[in-house]
């Protein structure tokens, strides 16, 4: 008998003694729990023996397709078995604790209150008193009731540490109705969804208690107004905020001029981002991070805040009010100007007394982005805290920050820290391997119940690419498809050195960049087209006419020449072949 047939031998005896603990499984009865207890430990190494067996007749067969269904058959057979045990045993040990508090029940002598919702006291005189039934509070989405209804959940479930996270969030899910459910609907049961809630709820239903927007009383107002058009932008994939307001300032209106046409947009006054990214790439240590809400955070002056006004309504079933805006507002030309000119001046005033961080807070942000670093990490530190010193004058707080050390996570709170809760694998032949020990990683690590309970509760998932399918890449695939089918067609068996590759690549990036996209304008006379470009330098990619060399011989051009006559190869075979993404 060889070597595999020996192990496909193992793997069938693996298979079934799963079998076989399926069947008892399946017909177990409440008296028997205990042999499910010892027949459940034993079958748990399982999955550990068929690991080892199962890599060697993949390592010996070289079939990957076949012995990746065998190994995905078996595993989800035996997960499958092991979660119906689990809560089979759960059960178990829940009715055998329910029945022995209940034959000690008549024992208690300190008082104590059940469920909320149905509250039971037990005296010293072993008296049962049923007290007043308890009810939650409710919130369907009024502005004016939040604040009472926040403050009534916390004294009553929020402060109460019997209860867990996850209770917590059920009863508060409870407590929802209509709009208010709607913000909070697409949250999973877990721990970390309960303070997710909340975030949620009061990103949408405190803006006003913030001072983003007030009600105008236009009926005692004699003041001219401008009403900007509005409309929703949805995001699925967002965790926070799935839609988003869109305010429509360069709307054109009875005077045939729109809001943004008679704005100032102001000058730039913030680094390109070319040299925001270098810099950054300079550095040993790095950190990134993100202004929350920054423009909200930006108040205009009152005779200003009549131009910004907009109707609003909670629901179909209220009237519709009139509401002015008191920040500056995301579509309007300046707002960009405004809000950086607000950072730049934090820069000014604190440049004597934080000169590290005055320093990156006027040189490395893009927007609302920050993007800086050091070589060394003690002045990395000091410039994280003293930025964040800076902006909290102006209100501004920082969150999602990202970094390349541990030790710059140390002073942020866990709550401010971005994390990836869907990680994108390429699913090529060579990750295979990786995978597979990775998974014998992961299983041995989740017998620690700290670290099972974390990675449920965070849902940190895997999006892994089928193998041999790019197209699932999505837009980086397709673009990585048209560079390689044009480079080896046009490039061939040519010698280059690093140097000129390099210049070749760099010429069919600006090739595939200058690609239309769609037409600028509907005027048929007018042959602009929006490229990739646009999205990269705001224009197009624009260069000096060089002479045709695709006629000429190799041998009869220099090295410089010669990479022109190929990006030239390159440019008129996309034309002909229209493999344009």
């Amino acid at each position: 008998m060889t070597e595999m047939d020996k192990l496909i031998n193992k793997r069938g005896q693996l298979k079934a003694q799963l079998s076989r603990f399926e069947k008892f499984i399946n017909t177990v009865e409440e008296d028997n729990f205990d042999q499910l207890k010892i027949r459940f430990q034993k079958i748990e190494n399982t999955i550990d023996i068929f690991d080892e067996v199962q890599a060697e007749i993949e390592y010996l067969s070289g079939e990957i397709d076949e012995e990746d269904l065998e190994r995905e058959t078996f595993e989800n057979k035996y997960f499958s078995l092991v979660t119906k045990a689990k809560r089979l045993l759960k059960q178990s040990v829940k009715k055998s604790s329910s029945s022995s508090n209940k034959s000690s029940a008549s024992a208690a002598a300190t008082p104590s209150v059940n469920h909320i919702d149905s509250p039971i006291l037990v005296t010293n005189d072993n008296n049962t008193v049923k007290l007043p039934k308890i009810s939650l509070p409710e919130f369907s989405g009024n502005y004016e009731d939040f604040r009472s209804f926040k403050e009534t959940f916390n004294s009553l479930i929020d402060n109460r540490p019997d209860l867990d996270q996850i209770k917590k969030f059920l009863y508060l899910r409870s407590c929802l109705k209509k709009d208010a459910f709607q913000v909070i609907e697409e949250l999973e049961t877990a721990a970390d969804s309960y303070q997710i809630a909340w975030d949620l709820l009061n990103k949408r239903f405190e803006n006003k208690k913030l001072g983003h927007m007030e009600e105008i009383d236009s009926s005692q107002s004699t003041d001219k107004f401008n009403f900007l058009p509005h409309h929703c932008v949805c995001n699925d994939n967002s965790s926070t905020t799935k839609i988003r307001a869109v305010f429509h300032a360069s709307c054109k209106t009875s005077s045939d001029l729109s809001f943004n046409n008679i704005l100032m947009v102001g000058p730039t006054i913030q680094e390109d981002l070319v040299s925001i990214v270098l810099r950054f790439r300079r550095h040993q240590y790095v950190m990134t991070a993100d202004i929350t809400k920054m423009y909200r955070q930006v108040n205009l002056v009152p005779e200003h805040r009549n131009l910004q006004c907009i109707v609003w309504r909670e629901n179909q079933d209220e009237p519709i009010k009139e509401y002015r805006l008191n920040t500056v507002t995301y579509g309007t030309a300046p707002a960009s100007y405004l809000a950086t000119r607000c950072l730049q001046e934090l820069a000014i005033l604190n440049k004597d007394h934080y000169h590290v961080g005055a320093l990156a807070t006027r040189r490395d942000f893009y927007m609302d982005d920050l993007m800086c670093g050091s070589d060394n990490l003690e002045e990395a530190l000091m410039m994280q805290q003293e930025v964040i010193e800076i902006l909290s004058q102006g209100k501004f707080e920082l969150h999602k920050w990202c970094a390349n050390n541990p030790a710059l996570f140390e002073p942020i709170p866990p709550d401010k820290i971005e994390v990836k809760y869907i990680l994108n694998v390429d699913n090529a032949t060579n990750f295979i391997g990786t995978i597979r020990e990775l998974k014998k990683s992961i299983k041995q690590a989740l017998k620690d119940p700290q670290i099972s309970e974390y990675t449920s509760n965070e849902g940190i998932t895997w999006n892994f690419i089928p193998p041999r399918a790019p197209n699932f890449g999505g837009l980086w695939e397709s673009s990585i498809t048209s560079m390689k089918y044009h480079l080896k067609r046009v490039v061939g068996n040519a010698l280059l050195t690093f140097e000129e590759m390099s210049t070749y690549l760099a010429m069919i990036e600006a090739c595939l960049n200058s690609r239309p996209l769609i037409p600028l304008s509907t005027d048929p006379n007018d042959f602009s087209t929006l490229t990739p470009g646009h999205f990269l330098i705001g224009d197009s990619l624009t260069a000096i006419i060089e002479p045709d060399l695709t006629t000429y011989k190799a041998n009869a051009l220099s090295r410089w020449r010669r990479i022109q006559q190929l990006s030239q190869h390159f440019w008129r075979r996309s034309i002909k072949e229209s493999a344009f993404i």
